[in-house]
């Protein structure tokens, strides 16, 4: 999930994903997701340190 969260955050910036983005480019409803991430900030939150270790910033 949070994979499919940082490839559109690359393209319109991370304040603007959403997690109905994630549930299209994983083919699954929205509401599945939150077995995975607890809500959009836990999401967006999820993608900044994913970002952050990608550039080695942890």
């Amino acid at each position: 999930m949070t994979v499919a969260g940082a490839e559109p955050a690359d393209g319109i910036g991370l304040d603007r994903v959403t997690r109905s983005q994630g549930a299209r480019r994983l083919g699954v409803k929205g509401a599945s997701l939150y077995t995975h991430v607890c809500g959009l900030e836990d999401l967006r939150g999820r993608v900044a340190l994913l970002a952050a270790d990608d550039h080695h910033l942890l």
